[in-house]
Formats: C-alpha cells, structure tokens, sequence
C-alpha cells in the first residue's frame, strides 16, 4: 500500500504540478484538494478540507511560494524598520493558515518547502527546517525528510533526480524571474574562488539585467547586500564601487510601478532606503554620495535602461541636503572635489574657482531660481586658452557637486548641475 501525501500550496500551480510528479517519482499517492473537496460536498469549509485531507495523509508537504507582495506598519502608521518596512513577497495567506492547521496537527509529518530565496516565512517557524526546492540538492534532502517522516526506506528509480522524472523546479524559477538561475549557478562559482574583477563585473552585469526585468523582486537586495561583503573582504575598491552601485540601482528599482508602467517620482524615499538598507562603509557612503549627480528623475527612465545611462541625458536638481544632512560640510566643504577644497585663482582681476583642470569663475554662472538650478556657460578661462567644455556629462563623470560661493551670490544649497 503506497503512502499518502496531502500537498498544501498556493497560487503557483506549475510549482504544484512539480511537487506532484516528484511525490509520484518516491512512489507515493497523491491526495489533491479537489477530491476531498469533493468528499465533504460544496457546502465545505476549506479548514475542513484541509483538516480531512490531513488526516489521510501519512505525509504534509506546504510549498510556500512567492505569490504576493506585503509591508509591515508600525503602530504610527510609518514603515517599521529598515527590513520589515520593505515589500515582501510571500505565500497567499490561505496557505499560511493550512499550512499552521498541518503543523499543529501533525507537527512530525509536516514538511514546509519554500520556491525562491525570498519567500518571507512567518516568524513562528524561524527554528524550523525548511526546504528550499530551488537548489539541486533539495530533492534529496526532501527524500530523507519524507523518509524521516513515514519511518520507511523509499524506493527510487534510476536517474530519478531528473528533472523529467522529479520535477523541474527549476524551471518555475526561470519561467518566474528572468536570470534566476544563471544568477544563483554564477554566484555559486564566484563564491568558490577568490572574487577578481573580470568575476565580479560579470556577476554585476547579470544582477542589473535580473533588476530590470523583474521590478520589485527583493531576492536581489539579499544578493547584493551578500555581494558587498565579499567584495569589501577580496574584491578591492572596483569590485566593491560597483556593487555599491548596483544596491544604488536595486533601491531605485523599487519604485517602478508595473502596473501603470512608470516610474515613481519619489526619490527620496529611494535614497532613504539606499542608505538604511545598505549598512555602508564610510568608503561606501563616500562612493554613494559621489554617485548623487547619476540619479535622474526616476519617472524619466525608460524600460531596459540603466540610471547611469539615463543620468548623462537627464537631470533633475536634488537638495542632498535634505536626505544626507550635512555630508559634504567635513569633506567636500565649499565646491571642492573628492575631498579637495577648490583653489582660488586671480587672474585679470577676476577670481577662479578651479576644481580639478575646470575653472569657472562667478561671471560664466547663471542661477534660475524659479528651477533652482546652476548654469555654466563655455568658455575660455584658463591659462592654456584650450576650451573647456563645461556640460552635463563632464561634470557627471566627475562627481562634481557645487555649493554656495562664500561671497553670497549662490544660495547655500545644494543643486545639480545642467549644462547650456
């Protein structure tokens, strides 16, 4: 007589559809929903269901997949906490309640599995063992866990880890989220030998497509977050400057908004969350505010473009003051650059402000104060006569942010900086 197992899941039925086959695979008897549904008559509560079906089954599967998406409130109504306050996603709350009726059930013969590194659990089961059918070696650990549970030796066919014979969970994850499984396979392998450059950037450059084409999906945060920490330890300041770049990018990337397929205009947020989330490193802090001139108006950028390559077509003035209070007083000072306070030239009679090999001086300087924008104008200033082209992408590749002149004339604040 084949043992019984009663499959708890949620809205993910290709996912359910490959548990099923690898029940059968085990030689095991499936019992569906449907069918003590049908038992108990239409007039049934789905915990009645649920409880009926337990109470066939030698053996509980609940598969949490990631089907929806919650965030946590605090009693003033604001986000809670850097990490509950974000959006996560989670498995429909039906398959919460059943799954929490099997455990009390049948605590031993209960079995929870998870689809995807980002399933958010709820807290009651943190000291419970939960299988993550995303990786290879999941299917046997969930053997000798069904195993463990029947008190029985399970007999298996050859190759019976073929994803045709099994279940191809794997394939759920790619039809899911585009890149998943080349991400978690190129993760696996940099993980294994010492982070280089050439391993970092390729990782990087997969992770920033996997942003794009799946707004919203907070596996990646977890990525980079990890990411960052490896490449502090071993991948020297490239590797870590672009994987600072890269949380930049999965923090923006939040505020798409899929549906109306649009970008929303709340920076800040975007930047509050950056700096929150991220547990920086002075170094990384220092690269994040260098980065401040890259942050275009987030509605402006188009699918399938990055915000670097957004940034240098389109700006928006920010007050970093606002997010940042006080960064740039200790190091950047009056309109200095990476830390270099600017030098003042006289020549003919008029003061230069050079920073690095660009000088301009008060007369080449526009305000509007209605946009509450800095215009320079071109022009020809320095002592080699050669043209200096003061535009958006010079400035832009050299993180340069301008505050106030000391003499008044532009307003203490902080502004971005648009060519004409």
């Amino acid at each position: 007589m084949n043992h019984k197992v009663f499959i708890i899941y949620g809205r993910d039925s290709q996912a359910h559809v490959e548990l099923v086959k690898y029940v059968k695979c085990l030689g095991l008897a499936n019992i569906p929903f449907e069918r003590v549904a049908a038992e108990l008559g239409t007039s049934a509560f789905v915990a009645d269901i649920v409880l009926k079906g337990i109470s066939q089954a030698d053996v509980v599967l609940a598969l949490f997949t990631p089907d929806e998406q919650a965030v946590l409130y605090g009693p003033d109504g604001k986000y809670h906490g850097h990490e509950e306050g974000n959006s996560r996603w989670q498995a429909r709350p039906n398959v919460l309640f059943e799954a929490g009726v099997a455990y009390g059930t049948k605590k031993d013969k209960t079995i929870l599995l998870t689809l995807g590194v980002d399933v958010k659990l709820f807290s009651d089961v943190s000291g419970v063992y939960v299988i993550n059918l995303a990786t290879d070696a999941a299917k046997t650990v969930l053997k000798e866990k069904i195993e463990t549970a029947l008190d029985t030796k399970l007999s298996v066919p050859d190759k019976w880890l073929l994803p045709s014979k099994s279940g191809n969970f794997k394939q759920c994850l790619r039809r899911r989220w585009k890149h998943f499984d080349e991400l978690v396979e190129m993760e696996a392998e940099l993980r294994q030998k010492k982070l280089s450059k050439t391993h970092g950037t390729s990782f990087l450059d997969l992770l920033h497509r996997m942003i794009y084409a799946n707004p919203g999906h907070d596996w990646t945060r977890t990525k980079v977050r990890d990411l960052m920490t490896l490449c502090e330890a071993e991948g020297g300041r490239s590797a870590a400057n672009r994987a600072y770049w890269a949380y930049f990018e999965v923090g923006l990337v939040r505020f798409y908004d899929v549906e109306a397929d649009q970008w929303f205009t709340n920076e800040g947020e975007a930047w509050e969350e950056c700096v929150d989330y991220a547990e920086m490193t002075e170094r990384g802090k220092r690269f994040l505010h260098k980065l401040a001139l890259t942050l275009p108006p987030a509605k402006s950028i188009p699918k399938g473009r990055t915000t670097s390559s957004v940034a240098k077509s389109s700006l928006k003035q920010i007050d970093l003051e606002e997010y940042f209070p006080g960064i740039w007083e200790s190091e950047y000072k009056l309109s200095g650059v990476n830390g270099r306070d600017p030098v003042v030239e006289i020549k003919n009679g008029i003061e230069y402000y050079s920073l690095g090999k660009h000088h301009f001086n008060l007369e080449n300087i526009r305000i509007d104060e209605k946009k509450k924008k800095l215009f320079f104008t071109k022009r020809r200033v320095n002592s080699s006569d050669e043209d200096i082209a003061v535009n958006e992408l010079d400035i832009i590749e050299r993180g340069q942010l301008y505050k106030g002149f000391e003499n008044g004339t532009i307003p203490v604040k902080y502004y971005r900086v648009d060519g004409q």
